[in-house]
């Protein structure tokens, strides 16, 4: 997939020993792929269920129903579960140990809610041919993912990598209630994973920022590459209580990205451009580790076929506070969303240029009072009947407010710095990128807990898959179309051809010779 103009790039400086060699199967390639593709190419559809939520750094009760978020009366494939501020964004859980405590309640609520309703089987859906071309390499070499085998890039900020089956529990004092479950979970997930229809590929968390990927058990075979990178744009540019962490996978012979990410707050003129700045600090330093070596593995964001980018992305509404309530109480979405900071940056030539987002047709997600239905607000009409005050009587005010001024100054303290009120806003948003996913669902979920309600996408997602069988059918290849001995010329210890996955070991430098091998194979 080509990047959108001005994307970051790493220049790849080519060998020159293997430029000649690289030169003929490329060029074979380009001329034969669509018609190859089609012949050994099966294309199916994923049901992807992506969610987002900020949960306002408090520790959630262990029995927290979350089914209404996850959609669960339509099971997905894979869940991809993002979480902000799930500790306290404060100087000592930024510089200090991560609790990672509140990581294993999450997942032990993630786990019961994907588990309680199990269908027997997949969404699957099989194509005889996809929409958009292919990028599949089929000699690539791809890493079997077994039980949490995955490789990390952490360029900026420390972070906890959980694996299949492992809690770490931590110092802290926060959400002391739950050392119990940490080891209870952890025992747990031992057992489930021989019974349970979902388990968790991978789970990430870099301060507050929590990534969770759940699969079907018996989509996990052939999920390949997985690969994590966080990067923090928080304090003096670096920490971790803003940033990023995003995964890298292979499903089947496709290319999945997922990036979930809290970016600067703030609703003051410009603030926007902080956020903005924060987005291209992500692309720009997002890379995802290739520590053995694998051919074709993607690097950056935008080398992805399928990318889902999901979180509290901040952006707010360029409205007053009166009018912006003015809008909700008549449930004008669309006049909202005129003034939306966002909808501005998914232009042409803007931050998200190329970037698709689903029709919003639900209200602002931000900023509730906890477990409450209202709108953090000014003040309560507590004068009014049945209400506190009610009878009380006060004098007619004809002077300006008396809260809140910046310190011996005339000047109000703003609203983005002060503690009380916030104008209402979609901070919380899924976006997509590319060909091959169909979006079927974007709304939010009734979820009190937080100041924030929590937001789900829902796709499908075209996977492309290797058809062994097909391929040894579809490939001919004569002295006239590749020169032989520039293919062959160098040294090359070739392995055997892994049958399960139909790749080959990286020594393999040619993908037109791992063509002719697989074909001189099965002879």
């Amino acid at each position: 997939m080509a990047a959108p103009p001005g994307s970051p790039r790493t220049p790849r400086v080519a060998d020159p020993e293997d430029s000649q060699t690289r030169a003929a199967p490329y060029r074979l390639r380009r001329q034969k792929s669509e018609i190859l593709r089609a012949q050994y190419i099966d294309v199916r559809e994923l049901r992807i269920c992506v969610g987002t939520w900020n949960v306002g750094s408090i520790c959630p009760p262990s029995d927290l129903d979350i089914q209404e978020w996850l959609d669960t009366d339509e099971p997905a494939d894979i869940y991809v579960l993002g979480f902000q501020e799930i500790i306290p964004l404060e100087v000592g859980y930024m510089i200090g140990t991560e609790d990672t405590r509140p990581v294993a309640v999450w997942e032990h609520i993630i786990h019961e809610a994907l588990n309680k309703k199990c269908p027997d089987k997949s969404k699957f859906e099989r194509h005889s041919d996809s929409p958009s071309p292919a990028r599949f390499n089929p000699s690539d070499y791809v890493l079997e993912m077994d039980n949490g085998l995955l490789s990390e890039s952490s360029n900026d900020s420390d972070g906890e990598l959980h694996l299949l089956g492992s809690a770490k529990p931590s110092g802290s004092a926060h959400c002391l209630q739950t050392l119990d479950l940490a080891c209870d979970v952890s025992i747990d997930n031992r057992v489930e994973r021989k019974r349970s229809q979902y388990v968790r590929l991978i789970s990430k968390q870099m301060v507050g920022v929590f990534l969770s990927v759940w699969v079907r058990r018996s989509l996990q075979k052939h999920i390949h590459n997985v690969r994590v990178s966080i990067v923090g744009v928080g304090t003096r540019g670096f920490i971790g209580n803003k940033g990023s962490v995003s995964v890298s996978m292979s499903i089947h012979a496709t290319h999945f990205c997922f990036v979930c990410c809290h970016l600067a707050a703030g609703e003051k003129n410009g603030d926007e451009l902080k956020r903005n700045g924060n987005v291209e600090d992500i692309h720009r330093r997002t890379v995802f580790g290739n520590p053995v070596h694998i051919v074709g593995v993607p690097q950056r964001i935008y080398d992805h076929e399928r990318i889902i980018w999901l979180g509290d992305l901040n952006y707010r509404l360029n409205l007053s506070y009166e009018r912006t309530h003015e809008l909700i109480s008549k449930q004008d979405w669309d006049g909202l969303f005129e003034k939306d900071q966002l909808e501005k940056e998914l232009g042409k030539g803007c931050t998200f240029d190329g970037w698709v987002e689903g029709a919003i047709s639900f209200p602002p997600t931000y900023k509730y009072e906890f477990n409450s239905e209202k709108y953090v607000s000014d003040a309560e009409k507590e004068l009014g009947k049945g209400c506190t005050f009610d009878g009380w009587v006060e004098g007619a005010i004809s002077f300006p407010p008396t809260y809140k001024y910046e310190f011996n100054s005339e000047k109000y303290v703003s609203d983005a710095t002060k503690s009380g009120r916030r104008t209402p806003a979609w901070c919380d948003r899924i976006l997509s990128y590319g060909k091959g996913t169909r979006l079927l669902s974007y709304k939010r979920a009734e979820l009190t807990f937080s100041d924030h309600r929590p937001v789900t996408a829902v796709y499908m997602a075209d996977v492309e898959v290797f058809v062994h069988r097909k391929f040894q059918r579809a490939l001919t290849f004569t002295n006239t179309e590749v020169d032989d001995h520039l293919l062959l010329g160098k040294e090359t210890v070739v392995e055997p051809l892994n049958h399960e996955t139909g790749n080959f070991p990286a020594q393999v430098p040619s993908k037109v010779m791992a063509m002719r091998y697989r074909i001189s194979e099965s002879a």
